[in-house]
C-alpha cells in the first residue's frame, strides 16, 4: 500500500482526454462496483454531459459533492458541468468551493483563471438579462441606498490623458463603497452595461441614458460626469448625480471641480464629499477620515493604473498585467493597484481546460498524496528516513509542499530538506 500511494504523489506527465460518450458503460459498471471510486463517478459525470444527458450528470455530481465533501474534483467537475451548461453564477460558486478544497497546484492555477473568466460572465449575464427584462422591471422602485457611477468621460486636446478617466472613476466607486448605507454597483457591472448597450463616451453624459441605466441595474441614482484636461496642466471634473426614479424628467445635481494634474487625487476628494452630500449621506468621522486617505500621490502611477483598466475592459490581460506592475513600480504604496493585478496576473494564463478536465485522474493522486502524507508522519524515524531515501525527487518536492503546513510536518521536512554526512539517509 506505501509503494502505491507513493506513486501518486507526482502529478502524470501528460493529461488524459475527458471520457467520450462510448466510455459511459464501461463507467458505469466501475462507479456500481464501487461507490468509493471517485474518479469513475467524476468521470462518468462528464461522459454524461458529454453525450448530451444533462440531468444525469446533474444529479450524479450531486451525489459526488455529498459523498466527498472535502475533495476538490467532486466540486470542480460540478463546475466545468455548470460552466458548459451556460450558468456561469454556478460555475463559479463550485470552483470556488474547489479552490478551498487544495488541488494539486497545477489544477489550482487552471480552476482560478475559469474562475475569474465565469465570474466575469456572469456579471454580463446577469446585465444582459436586467437588459432584456428592461420593461418588464420599468415600474418597480429601485433600492433607495444603491448608486451607481458612470465611467467618466474623457475630454482634452492630448488622449495620453484619458486613462485618468477610468482611473478616477474607480477611486470614485472605491471611496464611496467605504460607506455602508450605501450599495454600490460594481465596476465591472457599469462596464458590462456600457458594453452592452454601446455607449460612447458622448451618451453616457445624458440624463436620460443614466436613468434608464439605473433602472436596469436597480440602483436610484446614477453619478456620470465628464473628466477635462485643458491646456497649461489644469484638470477639471464636472460630475452629475442623476434620480433615476423619475427618468426621462431625472432630477439632476451638479458637483463641479477643478485643479492642477498634480492635485489631481485632491480634486478627486473634493468631487467624492459633494457627491456624497447630493445623497444626501451624513458621515461619520471614521468614514471621513478613510475617505480622505489617498491612495497614490502619484499622478504617473494613477496614469499607469488606468491604463491597465482600460486594458483589462478590452480583455487584453497582458497588457493590464504590465501597466498595474509599473503602477506599482512608480508607487509601491498604491495598495488599490494590488487587487486588480492580481486579477489581471490569473486572467492572463492559458485557460488549461484539459488540466480541469482531468481532474477524475487526478483526484486519486490526491488521495494518494495525501495517504504518503499520513503514512511518513506515523512511521518510526528509522522506517521514516528509508521511506524519504527512497522517493524520487519530484516525489520528494510534491511530499515536501504538504509536509511543511505545521511545526510537526516541518520537523520531518528537514529531513528532506538536509541530508545528514555522506549524503544518503542510513
Amino acid at each position: 500500500m506505501l509503494a502505491w500511494a507513493l506513486g501518486g504523489c507526482s502529478a502524470p506527465p501528460s493529461l488524459p482526454a475527458p471520457p467520450a460518450p462510448e466510455a459511459i458503460p464501461g463507467l458505469e459498471a466501475e462507479w456500481a462496483g464501487d461507490a468509493e471510486d471517485l474518479e469513475a463517478g467524476a468521470s462518468l459525470a462528464l461522459a454524461y454531459s458529454a453525450a448530451g444527458r444533462s440531468a444525469e450528470a446533474e444529479s450524479l455530481v450531486a451525489e459526488l459533492m455529498d459523498a466527498f465533501p472535502n475533495e476538490s474534483a467532486a466540486f470542480i467537475t460540478a463546475g466545468l458541468l455548470a460552466e458548459d451548461g451556460g450558468s456561469p453564477s454556478n460555475a463559479a460558486a463550485f470552483y470556488q468551493a474547489g479552490l478551498e478544497r487544495e488541488p494539486f497546484p497545477a489544477v489550482r492555477s487552471a480552476v482560478e483563471v475559469r474562475l475569474a473568466r465565469v465570474r466575469a460572465e456572469a456579471i454580463r449575464a446577469d446585465v444582459r438579462r436586467a437588459i432584456s427584462a428592461e420593461e418588464e422591471f420599468a415600474d418597480q422602485e429601485p433600492d433607495a441606498s444603491s448608486v451607481g457611477v458612470f465611467p467618466l468621460a474623457f475630454e482634452g486636446i492630448d488622449s495620453v490623458w484619458a486613462p485618468l478617466a477610468l482611473a478616477v472613476t474607480d477611486m470614485v466607486i472605491t471611496d464611496l463603497a467605504l460607506i455602508d448605507r450605501l450599495q454600490v454597483v460594481e465596476r465591472a457591472s457599469m462596464q458590462a452595461l456600457v458594453d452592452e448597450l454601446g455607449l460612447a463616451e458622448s451618451g453616457r453624459t445624458e440624463s436620460s441614458t443614466a436613468a434608464r441605466s439605473g433602472r436596469i441595474l436597480g440602483a436610484s441614482r446614477i453619478v456620470q460626469g465628464v473628466l477635462r484636461v485643458e491646456p497649461g496642466a489644469l484638470v477639471g471634473i464636472d460630475a452629475a448625480v442623476v434620480e433615476t426614479v423619475d427618468a426621462p424628467d431625472a432630477a439632476e445635481t451638479s458637483v463641479d471641480v477643478s485643479d492642477t494634474l498634480e492635485r489631481l487625487m485632491e480634486a478627486e476628494k473634493r468631487m467624492v464629499f459633494g457627491i456624497i452630500e447630493e445623497l444626501g449621506v451624513e458621515l461619520t468621522a471614521a468614514e471621513r477620515e478613510r475617505i480622505s486617505e489617498r491612495q497614490t500621490e502619484s499622478l504617473d502611477a494613477l496614469l499607469a493604473f488606468g491604463r491597465g483598466l482600460a486594458a483589462m475592459d478590452r480583455g487584453d490581460f497582458e497588457a493590464a498585467v504590465q501597466d498595474f506592475e509599473a503602477a506599482v513600480d512608480i508607487d509601491p504604496g498604491f495598495s488599490k493597484v494590488e487587487t486588480s493585478l492580481t486579477e489581471a496576473r490569473v486572467r492572463s494564463r492559458p485557460a488549461a481546460v484539459a488540466t480541469l478536465r482531468s481532474m477524475p485522474s487526478l483526484a486519486r493522486q490526491v488521495r494518494s498524496r495525501r495517504e504518503a502524507v499520513r503514512l511518513i508522519r506515523s512511521a518510526p524515524t528509522v522506517m521514516r528516513r528509508r521511506i524519504l531515501r527512497r522517493l524520487k525527487p519530484e516525489d520528494r518536492a510534491t511530499v515536501a509542499e504538504a509536509l511543511g503546513l505545521d511545526r510537526v510536518g516541518q520537523v520531518i521536512l528537514l529531513e528532506l530538506t538536509f541530508r545528514p554526512p555522506g549524503g544518503v539517509f542510513q
